[in-house]
C-alpha cells in the first residue's frame, strides 16, 4: 500500500514503538519498502541491512539515505538462501520483518531457511496480520495468504527452530477498520483497493485522530486481540548449527 499509508507518519511512529525495544544493533530488513524504519533505525544508531523484493524499491532504498551504517540489497523472502552470503557477512544480531511473511505461501520453510543462515543468538521481530476471521479482500489484494492468530504463530516459528520470547497483539480499533474498508470495497470490480479513495479516507482518520487511543487499547488488549501481532523469537545460544559471526 502506497499513497496514504506512506504519509502516515503518526502511524509509523506507533508501530515502530512497537518494535523498538527489540531491536539489536545491527539490524537486517526485510522488505524496507519505502525506507520509513530504515530511518527511525539509523537515528537510533543501528547499522541497517535494507532489503525488498521489488526492485524499484531498491533504487528508492539506495537514493534515500547515504550513510556508512546503512545498505541495500534485493531479497526475495521466498527465496533467502540466494541471498546467504550477503546476509551473513553482515551478521545481523536481528531480522526485522514487518508485514511480510504473510504473503509467502511456504511460510515454515521460509522460517526455516531463514533460521539456519543466521548465528546464535540471533533474534527474530516479527510483525504479522492478525484475527484470521477478518480475513477480506483487503487482504486478497494486497497478496496475503493468510492471517495469523497468537498459538499459530507461535506453532509456526517453534517448528521452524525459532525459540519464541514474546507473541503480543496490538492495534485493536484496527480490526474495525479494516472490516469496515472491506465492506466499503467489497465490489468484485473495484481495482486496487488498498488505495481506493474509501480505504485512503480511513487511514488519514486513523493517523490523524485515533492513534492516541489506539495506544490505550493496547494496554488492556495485548493479550487478547488486535489487528496485528508482534512476535519476539531468536536462536538459541548452544544449538548444534550454530555458527559464529
Amino acid at each position: 500500500m502506497g499513497g496514504a499509508i506512506e504519509q502516515a507518519l503518526a502511524y509509523h511512529d506507533y508501530i515502530y514503538s512497537q518494535i523498538r525495544h527489540q531491536l539489536g544493533l545491527k539490524v537486517f530488513e526485510i522488505g524496507s519498502g519505502f525506507g520509513q524504519y530504515c530511518t527511525k533505525m539509523l537515528e537510533d544508531g543501528k547499522m541497517v541491512l535494507a532489503s525488498d523484493v521489488d526492485f524499484t524499491f531498491v533504487k528508492k532504498l539506495k537514493a534515500k539515505i547515504q550513510s556508512q551504517k546503512y545498505k541495500v540489497m534485493h531479497f526475495d523472502l521466498g527465496k533467502p538462501e540466494t541471498s546467504l552470503v550477503e546476509i551473513q557477512k553482515f551478521c545481523p544480531d536481528t531480522i526485522l520483518c514487518m508485514n511480510v511473511l504473510e504473503h509467502i505461501k511456504d511460510d515454515k520453510a521460509c522460517l526455516k531457511k531463514l533460521f539456519d543462515m543466521v548465528g546464535k543468538g540471533c533474534r527474530f521481530v516479527l510483525v504479522v496480520p492478525a484475527v484470521p476471521m477478518i480475513f477480506n479482500i483487503l487482504d486478497k489484494e494486497a497478496g496475503h495468504y493468510r492471517r495469523y492468530d497468537h498459538a499459530a504463530v507461535k506453532k509456526l516459528l517453534r517448528e521452524a527452530g525459532w525459540a519464541v520470547e514474546s507473541v503480543q497483539y496490538f492495534n485493536f480499533p484496527g480490526i474495525l477498520g479494516w472490516v469496515l474498508a472491506g465492506f466499503l470495497n467489497r465490489s468484485p470490480k473495484k481495482r486496487d483497493v488498498l488505495n481506493s479513495n474509501e480505504t485512503s479516507g480511513l487511514v488519514k482518520i486513523f493517523d490523524s485522530c485515533l492513534i492516541p487511543i489506539t495506544k490505550l487499547f493496547d494496554v488492556f488488549c495485548k493479550d487478547l486481540i488486535g489487528l496485528s501481532l508482534v512476535v519476539c523469537a531468536n536462536k538459541q545460544v548452544g544449538h548444534m548449527e550454530d555458527r559464529e559471526c
